[in-house]
């Protein structure tokens, strides 16, 4: 017991499980535990997608820009073992969820969650990270209705933090010739690789996600390079029956 009277060790375990409007996912096989609330932001396949997208080299510094609960780096600290996450929230109620989540699967060593804006442009020393990801709000205001729960509304609309505003910061926190890794509705596409360039962050490598062979892109899987020569090259496609909880896809 602490000199105040409370119990670290009880505080810690309570902040592990499940709160009343809270439930417990399990991810990969059960090697990843993910706290989620029952209502609002919840885990996505296209963040699975992305992790299995994402190439980082040996000991990177990587950013992880609206991180929500974690997930994104907590799956890629799954996947490469010596790379160390800064996740950057903007929504308190997230942040404090990535924390959990990220005590709750052994992982503050490498890990560490700050609550801030993106927008904010000395959150960071500029040129510091080697590699930025990014599952970013898809929708422009005014697309698709706002529902009742701010904290999704803020996670899936450009309330908050615009495709100019992402790629502002990556390109600012970005060393040169560093990675951005992002997942993006193909459908917006365009707007994607414009914004990008328009940022220095130039394209190299292009995969779609989608629903069946034959059907229509709905996911566009992009790596940009900062300062980055011409020529992107396009992977195979991605299916969905290869997203699942189960598996980091290849």
């Amino acid at each position: 017991m602490n000199k105040d009277g409370s119990n670290t060790d009880r505080t810690n375990q309570e902040g592990r499980v499940p709160g009343p409007e809270e439930d417990l996912t399990a991810l990969l096989g059960g090697s990843l535990k993910l706290l989620q609330p029952r209502q609002g932001y919840r885990f996505a396949l296209d963040s699975l997608a992305l992790a299995g997208f994402c190439r980082l080299g040996e000991g990177w510094s990587v950013l992880d820009l609206g991180a929500g609960n974690g997930v994104l780096s907590l799956v890629l600290a799954q996947r490469f073992e010596t790379p160390r996450f800064t996740l950057l929230e903007l929504q308190d109620s997230l942040a404090g969820l990535a924390r959990r989540n990220t005590a709750l699967n052994g992982l503050e060593s490498r890990l560490r969650i700050i609550q801030g804006d993106l927008r904010q442009k000395d959150l960071f020393p500029e040129k510091h990270f080697q590699a930025v990801v990014i599952n970013p709000p898809y929708r422009v205001v005014g697309n698709g209705r706002l529902g009742p729960l701010e904290q999704r509304n803020l996670a899936r609309h450009e309330l908050e933090c615009t495709l100019r505003d992402w790629t502002k910061a990556a390109a600012r926190w970005l060393k040169n010739q560093g990675a951005l890794s992002v997942v993006f509705p193909v459908e917006r596409l365009d707007q994607l690789l414009a914004g990008l360039q328009q940022a220095g962050l130039i394209p190299k490598r292009l995969r779609l996600v989608h629903e069946r062979p034959g059907g229509p892109g709905l996911l566009a899987l992009v790596e940009a390079r900062l300062g980055g020569g011409r020529g992107l090259a396009v992977d195979p496609p991605l299916f969905a029956d290869q997203l699942d909880k189960e598996r980091i896809p290849g």
